[in-house]
């Protein structure tokens, strides 16, 4: 169909090539390649830019002006010419590229409609046609703060509460049956299991399934929904000198492609996911630096759009942030400064590109009803503190949620993607608060936080137990390890058995 087109002076109209529908993206290259050959100068100059595609997008539209002393291509991010008469300034047979942005200025009344969001048809997205690159945003403040008087808005609508009680594990292992049983064992109904975008991916363009088929398709027969969390770049997507280095891929077509397969692959199986793992944390994203949060938009909006083209009904959770407290690059930026400036770009632009906000929470030795003002049932004098900061305590979620709030967000549930207590002997460094709480404890909080969350803030929908049997994967010096909620031989901890005993809603 044409579309809906603003008439610019010597500027072919936008319109769609019927033979596109169906087609595979070397067809629809060919499709759009063809109009090129309508003007041998443009076509020349427009294949002579190596990175084509990238630059100028698809070709769309051939037209002559002036009598045909014009001639123009409409591509999807530019327009070229040429003119065949001599003019002031003016050089005939040269391609230029016109200069669309100020024409579009000077028409009144020109209005973006929001449907120009809208997700793309399925085709488009296969051939990674939907991209745009956001501009850099201004240098934000060290410390964005909150406008108090915009956290008094309304209050939203309460939100069905919690009803998606799950755990995160390593379930690729060969007892994945058994770890599935767990779960389901207590209760629960949800799964969460981080891919590891480079081991699927093993060359460009070359994806090993075999072991992700396996364990989807035992976790779907199981009965369970599954969260699935995409993390690593593969290291040929890389700068060379960044190879084994966190960081997202030097081009963002390739993680969309990437989803878009994966949300394609398991259609019916995998009901959500997330995209990426803490990107205000250097080991997960690289340098955390002031242009990182406009890095992430980019990836957010690409992961969303690929899932929503593979699997419209397939829920997409942004990438949860780490509490941390710290502001420094080589190492992270708190959660709370680095939400307040993602939520700033292009005015919440953010806010299109997820379903629910993803959050972490790790409430050092702190149970989960104290807080910074009131640290009642806290054992934070062990060691020396981990009292002093509100990312130190379970209730670090709601400050995030305000945050949305500050943003005019009201429509977004929080999914508590990890929450969990750590206990050991002999605690991994920084995680010294570890031999502070007890098995006891561990089980009692996390019982707490359930609750909590369910009869208090009915906007968190879905909370994750980080986590279920990273025992089995690792050494007591790792802090993952004292995460863990069954043993390495999987028998259970206290904490497992009082989550299975949990009064729960019926599974959803």
């Amino acid at each position: 169909r044409d579309y809906p087109d603003i008439s610019l002076a010597n500027v072919p109209a936008h319109r769609t090539l019927p033979q596109d529908e169906g087609a595979t993206f070397q067809q629809i290259t060919a499709n759009h390649r063809a109009i090129l050959a309508a003007d041998p100068t443009i076509e020349r100059a427009f294949l002579d830019e190596p990175q084509w595609l990238d630059r100028f997008g698809l070709p769309i539209a051939y037209a002559e002006f002036q009598g045909g002393a014009l001639s123009v291509i409409r591509a999807q991010r530019t327009v070229l010419q040429v003119w065949r008469v001599a003019g002031a300034g003016v050089t005939p047979g040269q391609v230029s590229l016109q200069n669309v942005s100020d024409k579009l200025k000077a028409l009144p009344n020109v209005i973006i409609p929001d449907a120009a969001e809208a997700p793309v048809t399925r085709t488009v997205a296969e051939a990674g046609l939907i991209l745009a690159t956001l501009p850099p945003p201004a240098e934000p403040a060290d410390v964005p703060t909150v406008d108090e008087a915009a956290l008094a808005v309304p209050e939203p609508p309460a939100g069905p509460g919690l009803s998606g009680y799950g755990m995160q594990a390593e379930f690729r292992r060969s007892n994945d049956f058994g770890l599935i049983d767990l779960v389901s064992g207590a209760g629960f109904n949800w799964i969460k299991q981080q891919v590891t975008w480079s081991d699927v991916e093993l060359e460009p363009g070359r994806y090993v399934w075999k072991e992700m088929d396996r364990l989807i398709n035992n976790m779907h027969d199981g009965g369970m929904n599954i969260l699935l969390s995409v993390i690593k770049t593969p290291n040929f997507y890389k700068p060379k000198h960044l190879a084994g280095q966190a960081g997202p891929p030097t081009d963002l077509t390739k993680f969309h492609r990437f989803m878009f397969l994966l949300a394609e692959r398991y259609r019916g199986k995998v009901q959500a996911f997330e995209i990426w793992n803490e990107p205000n944390f250097a080991r997960e994203w690289g340098t955390v630096h002031a242009g990182a949060p406009n890095e992430y938009l980019q990836m957010l909006r690409l992961g969303y759009r690929a899932v929503k083209e593979a699997n419209p009904d397939a829920i997409v959770v942004s990438g949860a942030l780490t509490p941390t407290g710290i502001n420094d690059p080589a190492i992270a930026v708190d959660d709370k400064v680095y939400l307040q400036r993602l939520l700033s770009i292009n005015q919440g632009e953010a806010a299109r590109y997820f379903d629910a906000l993803g959050v972490h929470v790790t409430a050092g030795p702190n149970a989960p009803d104290d807080s910074v003002a009131n640290p009642t049932h806290s054992r934070a004098t062990c060691n020396g503190g981990w009292a002093n900061h509100s990312s130190f305590f379970f209730t670090r979620y709601q400050e995030l949620y305000e945050v949305m709030r500050a943003a005019g967000i009201t429509d977004k549930p929080i999914w508590i993607t990890e929450v969990g207590w750590p206990v050991a002997t002999n605690p991994a460094p920084n995680f010294g608060y570890a031999s502070c709480i007890s098995e006891q404890d561990q089980a009692r909080f996390l019982v707490r936080a359930f609750e909590k969350a369910r009869t208090e803030t009915p906007y968190v929908t879905h909370m994750f137990v980080w986590n279920l049997n990273f025992q089995q994967v690792f050494g007591p010096d790792d802090e993952r390890w004292a995460f863990g909620i069954v043993r390495a031989d999987q028998s259970p901890r206290p904490a497992y058995l009082a989550l299975q005993s949990m009064p729960k809603p019926p599974p959803a």
